[in-house]
Formats: C-alpha cells, structure tokens, sequence
C-alpha cells in the first residue's frame, strides 16, 4: 500500500498541556515500522496555502506523462543539510525553499519519495549510478546532459565576497590578489573559483560553519557565498563582525542557479516537473515561496515573464530605440559620436535581463525622434517624460529617474521666485520637451521660444539674448560647467519634475509591460550606482584660448619689468641680509618654545604643503601610530589617507572642504588610524590654513594629532551600560523594548505571529530578605543563564528590572511553537539553585501576549504580557497564561485601587467596625472585635479582601494598622469610663504591620496615653481561659487555627487588655 503523496509520516496534532506530556501511541509504532522498514525517514511539513494549484488537468499533462506518474512509485531523492533558507533540518524535519518547492510539486503531480543524507557531490554521484531519481538542488556547473534533465533555475544568486567589518569593498576576484580565501571543499563554485584563479591563497575547510568560524578567528580574510545564503547566515546568527564586502562580477564566477534534475531515466517526469514550475511562475506560486524563505532585499528580484512575452520577445529581438543627442548626463551623443548617459545604461541592464538588442536610431534630433515614434519608424524612447499630448501615441512605464525643473537666469538678475512672476519676460524651452507641453497647458500667457538644446538655452541666457531657460537642475548643471557658463544661476522653483520613464509605441502595449517588469527586477543598489556614476562625473572644460595671449602678453611685461625690479632688490638684499638673520635666530627660539609646549600637550604635529602633497610630522605623531619617525619619512598626505578607516575618509573630505571653503574657521575631525601591530586608533584632528594664494585656495596648513582612543573606548562602555544590564549582561528595557518594534517590523512585513513572554521569578523578594541582595545577584545571574538556555537561537532575552525578564519570540507560526518556549523555560527552573552548598527552589510565573491577536505595538504588547504574569502568579505560580481582556480588566480594577487607597486614610474614607463578643451565660457584651471598612466616594464600598493585599504591597498597612490600633484604643478607653466591666478589643493585624521582634513596639506611639497589656487567642482570654473558639465573621465562621496562621511565621492574632482609663 503506497504511503500519501506529500509525505511518509506526519506527527499527529496532539492537544497541548501546560503540565502534561502526551504519548502518540500506534502513531510512534508505526513511525518506528517505517523506520525500520525504509531507513531513515524524515517528515516533511508545508504550508497548504503554497499547494493551492493546478490539478493534473489544469496543468496540461499529456496522457503518457499521466500515466507514467501513477506508475513512477516512490522516488529516492537526496537531502543536503546545513543550508539554510534552502535545505536544513529543524524538528528532525526538511526544512527550507528548495524542500518546500519539492513538496508542493511533488502534492500536484501525486508523487511519493524517500529523503536520505547526502553531500552535494554524493547526490550527483548517486543520480549518475541510479540510486537516486530526482535533485531539488542541483547547480548547473559543467555539462552533465549525460545523466540528468535539468529544469529551468528555481533561484538565481550572485556570489558575494563576506569580509569583517574593517575589510576592503571587494568588486573583482582581482581584489583578493593579497588575501586569504577559505572556500569548502566539494563545492562546485570551489572548483570553478580554483580552476580559474590558481595563484590566489586558498584556505579549505570542510563545510560552511567552518568557513564562517575561519573568517572570524581571522585565519582567513575573505570566504565567498551566494548572497541568499549568506544574507540569512549573518541575520538569523545576529553576526555584527562580519558583512558582505561586495558582490562578484557575473563574468568571472558566473552566478549560482538551482535547478531540479531528474535522471534520464525519467523524461516525462522531467517535462511534468517543467510544467509546473512554468504554472507556479505564472500565478506567483513560486514568488510567493521566495518571500517566505528568502532574504531577498539586496539583490535584484527575479524576472518572471509569461509564455505570451517571452514568444514575443523571441519573435522581436531587436528594439529601435530614439534618443536625444543633446540631454547629459541622461542621453547624449558625444564628441566620438557615441551615445553615453544614465538612460543607456539602464538600456544596458534590461539588454542581459531580456536577452534582446536596443539598436539606437543614431543622427536624429530630439524632434526628430519624435516625429520617427509617430510614424512607427522608431519603437521607444529610453527616457521621456509623460505628458497627455504623448499618451495619445505612446504608452510609459513607471517612472525610474526624477529631476526637479527650475528657473534659470543671470546672476545679475533679482530672484524670480516662481512661474508667476516671469510674465512678460522671454522664457526659453527645448522644443519637444515635456516642459514645453506643461507650460503651454498650464501658463498659455508665457512668451515661451524654443532653443534646440538645453545648452544652448543656456549660452542665450549667459549672453543676454534672452531672459531666462527653464530646465531641469541636472541637465543644466552639467552643461554650465561643460561650457564654463558662470554667469547663470538658478533664480526660481517651478512645481514640475522630469519624472522619466521609458515610453513604447501604443500598438506594443505587451513591450511596456516587458519592460517595466525588467526596471521592477532592479534592484535599489544597481539603481544607486547607476545614479552616482554620472552624478560624480567631472565636467571637460574647453580651453579658452583667448586668455593664453592675454597671458603671454602679460608675462612679456612681466619679464621687462622684472629686469628693472631685481636692479632694485640687489640694492637691498644686502641690507635686510643681517635683519633676516636675526629674525631667524629668534624664530628658532620661538619653535623650541612651541615644541617644549606640545611635548607636554603629548600632541602629535603635522604641516601639510597642499600642492606639492607633502606631509612633515613630528615624533610623537608617529609614536601614536606605533612608528619610529625614521621609518615614516618621506610622508605624504595620499599615504597618509590610505592608513584611515575606510568608513571614516568621507568625514575626513567633508571636513576639509568645509574649512577650505571658508564655512569652518578649523579643521576639526576624528577618525580611526591604522597602528603598525595591525588595530585602529582613534585620533582628534585639528588644524587650520595657514597660507593661501591669490586666488584664496588653501596653500599650507599646519594642525595637532590627539590619540583619544582612551576616550572612544569609555564612550562604547557608556554605551554599553545604557544598552545592557551590569548585572546579567542581557539587553535592558529600553534596547529590549527597540528589538521588540524591530520585530514588530519584521512579522508585519512576513505576516508571521510574535510573541511576548513575561517572566517574573516567584518569591524572589524573600531570598534578598532572608539571604541578602548579593545572593539574590548570584541567583539572577544563574536564572538569566538558565533562560539563555531555554530560548531557541533566534529569540531576544532582555532584562526589565530587578527579578522582571523579557523574552521576544518571533517567527512563529503557531500556538505549540509559543507554548513549548514557556514549557522550556519553566524546566529550565525545576533544577534547584546550588549557592554556598544549600540547594534553592526558586520558580517562575510567565505572562504571554500574541502579535497580531492581543495587541500590534510594543508598549500594549508588554502591558498584556505583565497582566498575564499576574494572572499566572493568581492562579498558582509556576506556571505561564495568555493574555485575555479580561486580565485587563482585573488588572485596571486593581490599579484604580491603589490609585483611590493612595490619601484615602487621610481623607477618612478608612472606619472601624465592631462585631460584638457576648458570653453566652450571662448575656452580657464583654468585649468586641476591630473590623476595617473602606467606603470609597468612588468605587463605594470596598471588599477588604481586595484591598487588604494590595494595601500589603504597597506598605499603606503600616500607616493603616496603626489608624486601626490608635481607633480601638479610644473606642475601648470611652467604653471603660462608661462601664466597670472589662471590656477588650481583638484586632487582626498583617504580617507586614506588626514587627517581627517586638509585636509592642507598634504601640510605642500611644504610650503616654494608656496602659496596656498584650495576649493573644492562642494564650488566654479576658478571664484567662484558652480561646479556641470559633468566632462568627460577616464572610462565614472562621476557625481559630486559619485566624492564628500568618504567611511565613508563627504569629497570632494579638489582642490588648486594657487595665486603666487614659491618664
């Protein structure tokens, strides 16, 4: 009997107990049965949502693939552990993209199969000797059509150089010339990576934990990965040292793609594989897969297109393409005659992802290309923006560009402001732009006239031959340094942008959707470093060489003058020769002082001569840095940079521009160096220009290095502190509390359940009490130990305060997953606490809310988690409970009290009561018990049952008890002056209320009022009979043994005598 296609053995969904354990019975028999039968076995759990899909008939299968997969049987396919999000085993199950892919096709197809261990190179080897029928992970590496029938890739990934966090951007294998490379022996991108590049350093290790613990231990510099898995392994490990340094070039490594193979044996398996994996591309089966696993936000998204466009595209290979000559940096036509811009390289981008020619229509002007899209003589333009006169022969995709539009005119002229205010002026735009359509829309008044390019609007408005140009910012500021144009400045804003898109002729409509889904699988980082390659681009200036005669004309003159002119410094050198020399003298004088001055600052200095590059320093500066001054000389001010923190050489620039611009009267900046043993120092930079030229350029500056190292450090153990708890070293509240929101972040993005465990250690206030606060710090030390153990990897713990922790579980997926967190922990406290050779039972009372079901912020999902924490206290301890509304309610009802209890006493809202005591023979009242009664104006009358606990926590018992003692006395002393019957009052007192050592010492107060003696129930009555009688209370009869038992000690219910009136 064949087993069900989806797996071999899924668990039961046993009902969950807090503190029992459930026994699967003939379900673990026959797990056992089929273990022993078949190897071993491994479930395979899935989401149903992802098996939604088509049947057999909705996949199209031809009858032979039909009958041939309800024949196939079962089939062996090999698990590759240890790499995750793709393939790893959680729960003693496959778990990951590539095996939940597996699953899915396999439950539409009705496939059944086997899963055994294998490496990757042992499942090649056993598809190639037929043990094995089907690979859900197979590279593509090499030619292997012998053997296999590969599928169409299931993921793309480039391949990434990982590095710590100090090491060099890498861009190309060539970067890894002069550093160690570790790479895992047996995998394919090893060997390509060998095969091509012999003469790096290879360091080889066994797998790729390994690798990871290599990069970190510094025994290697570099380890390359396919971006999906190490973006996972360095988020889900929390790995802060290490990072991805830079992605590999496609060329060189080529890129990681996963297919599905299947043994020649099985050819229709394989076409039936295809088809469902084309569905699965088609309704978004598969991206949505992708989401699940993969952590995809650094690199391009895949490109998904339909049968439909990709037979079009095979039918169209080549796209006319209309670009305007004459608009830098976005598309222009160079002195070469080669078109360059930011929109050819995006034309670029989609050329490799759509396997198509863009054939640029080249000798035509931005009019021209115009009228060509008209006519269907051109298909597109690579950059246009929209506007309604071009919708009616164009169709555009989203936009992938803006530039805001602004006012440009001489700087001579006063600020425009905006378009209202350049009526009457004489306005130029680009003809055929959009600016042109928008402005004769929206300001038909404007005396608009038409340039051919945006340069030579410019140039116009440079020579006064017209008013102003209306262009956008970056187009313009290219052109104006290209043509030295430095008399034209932006003089007023315009509410319109150049939002560019790229635009199809409307009878292709399917070619804009090509098109916008390839800019959609751009990733943000490609469409960065296209920007700010054009953006930093430095204008080519044409040289003027009218000022070259000028300047031979002048140094002619110069040269006749200078002939003159050292006739008269002849006669004078010599008689300055003598002043000079002892000025020389005394400005030796002068440094000596100044360097005795720095020694003792301990400053290192530095004198840069800006031109020629140099840099003198003194000792000390070298001495900061570990150098002997002999060994640094000659410096200059490029070696110098070079030996600065990467991440820091941008501060430097900005600083110095901002002190060479005149904005900052100093250079002031600090930044790590690095120290000749390998470690960075920080140093305080400060200087300033001490000479400039002619023209105001900074010629020399002279400034002081400071190693404040010392003090960075102090600054990150201060940081430290304010993150972390001193004693337990877990995040505190407020670190805690910014994990939280990012979690929160996180699962609204994935749709995924979080969790919040409120843990308090139960009783904890009786072990600093009894045993002191160092052994209460030794315990919350080990419990935190305890609770780091008892959390997955995964999971934040953090530290609220005193005996409070927080543990943050994200990732779940249902109730059991946040249920056996709380049971794990709970364990974790049944081991007794081994302190000084005593052994301490110490529990836990846990409180859970749910992300999205009991709250969806951070602050209301910690209020319900500590309601539930006391609903678990009230009802036992050691245990856990979920949130529900009503804790709220009886957690505010609580709060309202404390809140109204607060000044109570004083306000007089507290009252006694007296419950008679009457001796039965006589009838008469011999005396009566103290009875307290709250009656708030409020909450009106108040049980004591809830206020007395609460007037315990919060020490009112104290000022309470001794209103209830300083109340019976005077009531017992009126009823004494009125009666020769003695007369005693019982009074209850808590715990908390009466001291431990001197029960009279309560009394002390009142002393000079009354005499008194004390008894209790236990001891004697008013006549000196034991009292073990059962006294009538309004809540029901109470026995003398419950009156007498006090939490934790063996004190009794104390009664007063009174033997005398007030004195």
């Amino acid at each position: 009997m064949r087993l069900p296609a989806a797996l071999h053995y899924r668990p039961p969904r046993w009902p969950v107990f807090r503190r029992a354990r459930c026994f699967p019975g003939s379900a673990t028999i026959l797990y056992l049965f089929l273990s022993l039968a078949c190897g071993k076995v491994y479930a395979h759990p899935f989401d149903p949502e992802y098996a939604d899909g088509p049947t057999h008939s909705e996949l199209r299968l031809s009858p032979a693939e039909t009958r041939y997969l309800q024949q196939i049987g079962e089939l062996s396919v090999p698990l590759i552990r240890g790499q995750p999000p793709l393939s790893f085993i959680e729960n003693g199950a496959p778990r990951g993209y590539l095996n939940e892919l597996l699953e899915v096709i396999s439950t539409k197809l009705g496939l059944s199969y086997r899963r055994f261990d294998a490496s990757y190179t042992g499942s090649i080897q056993a598809l190639r000797d037929n043990t094995a029928d089907l690979l859900n992970d197979y590279s593509s590496f090499g030619d292997r059509s012998e053997y296999l029938l590969e599928s169409d890739p299931v993921l793309i990934s480039p391949f990434v150089a990982i590095g710590r966090a100090d090491s060099k951007p890498i861009r190309s294998m060539e970067d890894l010339r002069q550093a160690r490379l570790v790479l895992v022996s047996g995998f394919q991108q090893t060997r390509i990576i060998m095969e091509r590049y012999p003469g790096l350093n290879f360091v080889l290790v066994d797998s790729i934990d390994q690798a990871y613990r290599t990069l970190r231990s510094r025994d290697a510099d570099y380890y390359i990965d396919n971006a999906t898995h190490a973006g996972y392994y360095l988020r889900h490990h929390m790995i802060t040292d290490l990072g991805i340094a830079g992605e590999l070039p496609a060329d060189e490594i080529g890129r990681l793609k996963l297919h599905f193979a299947v043994s020649t044996r099985h050819p229709l398996l394989h076409s039936a594989i295809q088809k469902t994996l084309n569905r699965m591309m088609e309704n978004k089966e598969l991206d949505r897969l992708k989401d699940k696993w993969l952590y995809r936000s650094g690199t391009a998204n895949t490109l998904h297109l339909t049968a439909e466009e990709r037979n079009w595209l095979e039918a169209n290979p080549e796209i006319r393409v209309a670009l305007d000559p004459g608009w830098a940096p976005v598309e222009y036509r160079d002195e070469a005659g080669k078109y360059s811009g930011i929109s050819l390289d995006y034309l670029t981008q989609l050329e490799q992802r759509l396997g198509i020619d863009f054939r640029i229509m080249e000798g035509l002007s931005w009019q021209q290309g115009v009228d060509a899209l008209k006519a269907r003589q051109a298909d597109m333009f690579a950059s246009v923006a929209r506007t309604p006169q071009r919708e009616e022969y164009l169709r555009f995709t989203h936009p992938y560009l803006e530039m805001p539009i602004r006012i440009f005119t001489r700087d001579d002229v006063s600020y425009i402001g905006d378009l209202e205010n350049i009526s009457g002026m004489r306005v130029a735009v680009v003809a055929g732009y959009a600016i042109q359509d928008w402005l004769n829309n929206d300001y038909p008044r404007l005396d608009l006239i038409t340039v051919a390019t945006p340069a030579e609007g410019l140039k116009r408005v440079a020579s006064g031959d017209i008013d102003a140009f209306i262009g956008n910012v970056v187009t313009a500021t290219y052109y104006m340094g290209r043509h030295q144009i430095d008399n034209v400045r932006v003089a007023g804003d315009t509410p319109y942008f150049n939002s560019q898109a790229m635009a199809v002729r409307n009878d292709w409509p399917i070619l804009t959707g090509i098109l916008q889904k390839a800019l959609d699988s751009i990733s943000a980082e490609q469409h960065k470093s296209i920007y700010n390659r054009w953006m930093s681009i430095r204008f080519e200036h044409t040289p003027d060489y009218r000022m070259l005669w000028w300047l031979a004309a002048i140094a002619t003159l110069v040269l006749a003058a200078s002939f003159y002119w050292n006739r008269i410094l002849d006669r004078t050198v010599k008689a300055r020769t003598a002043e000079l020399q002892e000025n020389e003298t005394r400005i030796r004088d002068i440094l000596a002082a100044r360097n005795y001055i720095l020694e003792g600052t301990n400053a290192g200095t530095w004198d840069w001569t800006i031109p020629s590059r140099r840099l003198v320093v003194n000792e000390r500066w070298a001495n900061i840095i570990g150098y002997r001054l002999e060994e640094l000389e000659p410096v200059d001010i490029d070696t110098w940079f070079e030996s600065v923190h990467d991440a820091d050489r941008g501060e430097i620039q900005t600083a110095l521009d901002a002190h060479f611009s005149g904005d900052s009267d100093y250079f002031d900046v600090e930044f790590r160096q690095r120290h000749k043993d390998g470690h960075w120092v920080w140093i305080n930079a400060r200087g300033k220009v001490v000479e400039r030229n002619g023209d105001g350029d900074p010629v020399r500056m002279s400034g002081t290095h400071l190693d404040i190292t010392a003090r960075k450090q102090a600054e990150e153990t201060i940081l430290y502190q304010a993150h972390y708890d001193g004693l337990t070293g877990l995040p505190n509240r407020f670190l805690t509390l910014d994990r939280l929101s990012q979690l929160l972040l996180d699962a609204r993005r994935r749709d995924e359940k979080i969790c919040v465990l409120f843990i308090d250690l139960d009783d904890f206030k009786k072990i600093n009490d009894t045993l002191g606060h160092d052994t209460g710090d030794r315990i919350l030390v080990d419990a935190a130990k305890r609770l780091r153990q008892a959390i997955r990897g995964v999971d934040t713990i953090g530290r609220l305060g005193g005996d409070e922790f927080i543990v943050l579980a994200g990732n779940l997926h249902a109730d059991r997953d946040i249920i056996q967190v709380a049971e794990q922990i709970l364990e974790g406290f049944r081991t007794p606490f081994r302190l000084d050779g005593r052994d301490l039972m110490l529990t836990a009372s846990i409180g859970i809310s749910i992300y999205p079901d009991d709250a969806d912020s951070a602050l209301k999902l910690l209020q319900n988690a500590d309601s539930a924490m006391y609903h678990s206290k009230a009802h036992g301890r050691n245990t856990f409970a979920f949130f529900t509304e009503a804790m709220n309610a009886s957690l505010s009802r609580r709060l309202s009290l404390e809140e109204k209890m607060n000044g109570a006493l004083e306000r007089g809202e507290f009252h006694l009561e007296f419950q008679p005591k009457i001796e039965l023979g006589g009838q008469i009242i011999i005396g009566a018990e103290a009875l307290l009664r709250w009656t708030s104006p409020d909450l009106g009358q108040v049980s004591p049952a809830e206020f007395i606990p609460i007037a315990e926590q919060t020490g009112l018992i104290v000022p309470i008890g001794e209103f209830v003692l300083a109340e019976a006395l005077k009531t017992a002393a009126r009823h004494n002056q009125r009666s020769d019957q003695p007369f005693s009052i019982a009074i209850n007192f808590s715990p908390q209320a009466v001291p431990r050592s001197r029960p009279g010492g309560l009394l002390h107060p009142l002393r000079r009022g009354y005499r008194y003696r004390l008894g209790s129930d236990r001891n004697r009555d008013h006549r000196g009979r034991v009292d073990d009688r059962p006294v009538l209370y309004r809540g029901g009869p109470v026995s003398p043994e419950r009156k007498r038992r006090v939490a934790g000690h063996g004190r009794f219910r104390h009664r007063l005598f009174f033997a005398e009136l007030p004195a």
